[in-house]
């Protein structure tokens, strides 16, 4: 277990959030620790994001070649 210790008037805001979400404080400190913690998980680079997009094959091949079928396509 571990204690922390806050000032007055952040234990204040910590148990109006806790009593607006009905939820204990210690409850609320957890969710909250686990979103931040997600979000460090998370790539902040956009070529991270990209890496994880699934790879579309309607997108490969020559540019040139699938600009000239999508515009034969309005014709």
């Amino acid at each position: 277990m571990l204690t922390v210790y806050i000032e007055d008037e952040l234990e204040a805001e910590l148990n109006q959030l806790a009593k607006q979400q009905h939820t204990p404080p210690e409850q609320l400190v957890k969710n909250l620790l686990a979103s931040y913690t997600a979000k460090q998980k998370e790539p902040e680079l956009l070529a991270d994001i990209m890496k994880e997009l699934p790879e579309l094959t309607t997108f490969k091949g020559d540019p040139l070649t699938l600009q000239k079928s999508l515009r034969d396509e309005w014709s």
